[in-house]
């Protein structure tokens, strides 16, 4: 069942119709009743044909006046005119502004009274009160199908603001979705062909069959993660390994560039979730590239170690060090240690940086244990 305020003005309206109707009817019969079937008739026929034209004309107010004039000349002529004042009282609150509408039903209340007492000879209570009441029903059903309107303006119009709130959010979360992953791809691509690449040109620039030969086998290592990037991230050095088998190959790696890495793993290994593995993995990788291309260190350590409540990833390195609070930023570093810090963040880790100027450095991710069954 429709109870909204267009359907309440709707039951409301044509009840006013049906009542204007029946009243003019029954005061044009009482009429004809009365001896004057002619002014019954063409009484009762003019106001219903006027009242009828009412939604087709604009000029609504001068419509009004002109069914209220013929009302007045005709209950002027007979009592049972009188009370078609009542479907007139809520006409005149619908198509008046609301000041102007609440003035024009007490005129009509004060004529209908009048009208009662004039045609029955004597001061009449009821015919006072009857026209009073009739007045302040219409006047507070108005005033409350107002206030049902008004709200329900109010709650459409907080509906569509709601509407286009979620129209954003969505938006945002789109857009927010797509900025992360960008970010991702920008870590991935810098932790493993950037650093490849890197790789490349410092073997290059030393020169010799050796290095010619390793710098051969960097470039295939980058294709390789070129194409792991655009089939389906997921990190090759891993691919179904331990991820003490990957970091080995990293050390191996960095060791064939020219820097001396030793890999030392503590603790019995469990399997991570493999983001958390990824996470490791790409901190291993970007930190030994770090010390390649900023340290000047001969040796490194990466150390893996697994306790109850977490692992713990460490890079250590013998070069020049640097101040924690001002990393180096050199060609292609700006996102290392923030990408770093990203990647472990979203699985719930941190990252630790220690160095002093001249003294080396060392690096410590650590993550929660988040065992996955074998």
């Amino acid at each position: 069942m429709d109870t909204t305020p267009n359907a309440t003005m709707t039951v409301l309206r044509r009840a006013q119709h049906v009542l204007f109707a029946v009243l003019v009817i029954v005061a044009a019969v009482r009429t004809a009743q009365s001896g004057s079937p002619w002014v019954g008739a063409l009484g009762g026929a003019g106001l219903i044909a006027w009242y009828a034209l009412g939604p087709l004309t604009k000029a609504r107010m001068w419509w009004l006046g002109v069914l209220v004039a013929g009302w007045i000349a005709l209950s002027v002529y007979g009592a049972d005119w009188v009370w078609v004042a009542f479907p007139l009282f809520f006409l005149c609150l619908r198509v008046l502004p609301t000041p102007v509408g609440q003035v024009a039903v007490g005129a009509l209340t004060l004529f209908a009274a009048a009208g009662f007492m004039w045609h029955r000879g004597s001061l009449d209570v009821a015919a006072l009160v009857g026209p009073v009441i009739g007045a302040a029903v219409a006047i507070v059903m108005t005033a409350v199908y107002d206030t049902m309107r008004a709200d329900a303006a109010a709650r459409a119009e907080l509906l569509q603001e709601l509407l286009a709130a979620q129209k954003e959010l969505r938006e945002s979360e789109r857009r927010a979705g797509a900025v992360g992953e960008r970010e991702r791809l920008a870590r991935e691509i810098h932790d493993t062909i950037t650093q490849g690449l890197t790789s490349i040109v410092f073997l290059l620039q030393a020169g010799g069959r050796t290095h010619l030969s390793t710098a051969l086998s960097t470039a295939q290592s980058s294709l390789e993660e070129s194409r792991r990037l655009i089939a389906a991230l997921a990190p090759a050095e891993l691919n179904g390994r331990p991820l003490a088998d990957a970091l080995k190959r990293v050390a191996d790696d960095s060791m064939r560039v020219g820097l001396d890495t030793a890999l030392v793993v503590d603790g019995t290994p469990y399997r991570l979730p493999t983001s958390t593995e990824v996470a490791l993995l790409r901190v291993a990788q970007g930190a030994l590239a770090n010390v390649r291309v900023h340290a000047r260190a001969s040796h490194a350590r990466v150390t893996l170690t697994y306790q109850p409540d977490k692992v713990r990833l460490d890079v250590a390195d013998d070069g020049h060090g640097f101040d924690p609070h001002e990393p180096p930023v050199g060609k292609g570093s700006g996102i290392g240690l923030s990408s770093m810090r990203g990647r472990l963040g979203e699985v719930g880790g941190i990252l630790v940086v220690e160095s002093t100027p001249g003294e080396g450095s060392a690096l410590s991710a650590i993550v929660p244990a988040t065992e996955v069954p074998a």
